[in-house]
């Protein structure tokens, strides 16, 4: 029911999902701050879906806002523990913040969480060298 979901809009009464839909409207038409709000609203609504904190993310860190995009990844790790994307989220905001060994360390963790995930290896390799001598 398109027509509901227009009303809703106008309302301001949008579900979660409603809000999560028009966030990616706006997001794909690189409008930032209004997929932040949205995305934000969503994530209020329903914080234990981890897809909606993580979207959150991704616009905070298109607007150069890394440090409240870790944040948005924290919530989405409460969220879903055992989710590796937030750990991704999280990598590629540190990285874009030039914390390069934060990156590394949050992104292999995420790597170990979903080994099948090449993004890990493509964010790593951002990060540059791996320290000599390993972590720890």
């Amino acid at each position: 029911k398109p027509e509901d979901s227009r009303a809703g809009r106008l309302l301001g009464t949008m579900s979660a999902e409603e809000e999560f839909t028009s966030g990616n409207e706006e997001f794909v038409n690189q409008n930032w701050p209004k997929a932040l709000e949205h995305f934000s609203r969503a994530a209020q609504a329903d914080p234990s879906k981890a897809e909606y904190s993580l979207h959150k993310a991704a616009a905070l860190t298109k607007m150069g806002s890394f440090d409240l995009a870790v944040e948005a990844c924290h919530d989405a790790m409460k969220a879903e523990p055992n989710n590796a994307k937030p750990y991704l989220r999280k990598g590629m905001a540190l990285q874009q913040k030039g914390d390069l060994a934060g990156a590394r360390t949050v992104l292999e963790t995420g790597q170990q969480k979903d080994p099948s995930n090449k993004q890990f290896a493509t964010w790593l390799a951002k990060c540059g060298p791996a320290p000599a001598g390993g972590a720890g």
